[in-house]
């Protein structure tokens, strides 16, 4: 059986051109009124692609679907808090400015993610 090749690098527009960003200086994804990428260095690109459409391309080992609104790397995982009723709070690095949650019905996959390898 064959592993399923995930990009190495994510195309985005940077004024008006376009450039190539390494997957591995991906913090996290966001989601407001269109995506957007954020850099482990703090910068922000937009995306045309969706949520959906990284989480199914990009390397299910490095990248979880937090919540509706962010994709991250494992690397931008800073700390995780449990809450009540099985949700969890998560720090991002760089800071995403707001509470980040896990629904307790992602919980569960999320802990087993964030495991160490």
């Amino acid at each position: 059986m064959s592993e399923v090749a995930h990009p190495q690098e994510i195309e985005v527009a940077d004024g008006e051109a376009r450039t190539a960003i390494a997957v591995e200086r991906v913090a996290y994804f966001v989601h407001a009124l269109r995506v957007r990428m954020v850099t482990t260095q703090g910068r922000g690109y937009a995306l045309d692609r969706s949520l959906d459409e990284l989480e199914v391309r990009l390397d299910p080992r490095r990248f979880f679907r937090l919540n509706d609104q962010l994709l991250t790397h494992r690397q931008s995982v800073h700390k995780a808090h449990a809450l009540a009723k099985g949700r969890i709070e998560i720090e991002l690095w760089p800071p995403f400015g707001a509470h980040v949650v896990i629904p307790a019905e992602r919980a569960p996959a999320f802990q087993q993610w964030w495991q160490p390898n």
